[in-house]
């Protein structure tokens, strides 16, 4: 245009018009191909899935720990218990026993004591008066019977 040549001048604003839309063209590519950002937060996020599953893996770890701590406690306190009860059982067997040993001998001894104080003797058979027919009393007694004057 300023040297008054039209067709070099529409070339040149056509050239630069044509450069301009490349390099805006590049830049807005550039701008909707960019993904650094969702890079970042891609990576970001995986991060913290990262540590996510490393703290999930921890606490699953500590769990079965307490749960097998738990476990070797509760057999631990279960034989404690069956150690004192069998204990306990045989102190009470052997409480059991001497308390009968005792009454038996006092039994005994009381028993002992009524038999010699009579207390326990064999019941003595009472006879009772049977009416005997004249062939079954004896001549003696038969005499004294008749010896006795009535009315």
């Amino acid at each position: 245009m300023i040297r008054h040549d039209l067709p070099r001048s529409l070339a040149g604003a056509c050239l630069l018009l044509t450069a301009l839309i490349a390099v805006s063209l590049a830049l807005v590519h550039r701008w909707i191909t960019d993904v650094s950002e969702q890079r970042r937060a891609l990576a970001e996020a995986q991060a913290q899935a990262e540590a996510e599953r490393s703290r999930y893996f921890a606490l699953e770890a500590a769990l079965e720990g307490e749960h097998a701590r738990l476990s070797r406690d509760l057999a631990a306190e279960r034989a404690g218990l069956a150690a004192q009860l069998d204990a306990e059982r045989r102190a009470l067997e052997a409480v059991f026993e001497e308390r009968r040993a005792t009454l038996i001998c006092e039994t005994t001894e009381a028993v002992a004591q009524m038999f010699q104080g009579g207390k326990l003797a064999p019941a003595s058979v009472a006879r009772g008066k049977v009416i005997r027919f004249p062939s079954q009393i004896p001549e003696h007694s038969r005499s004294r019977e008749q010896e006795v004057v009535g009315p």
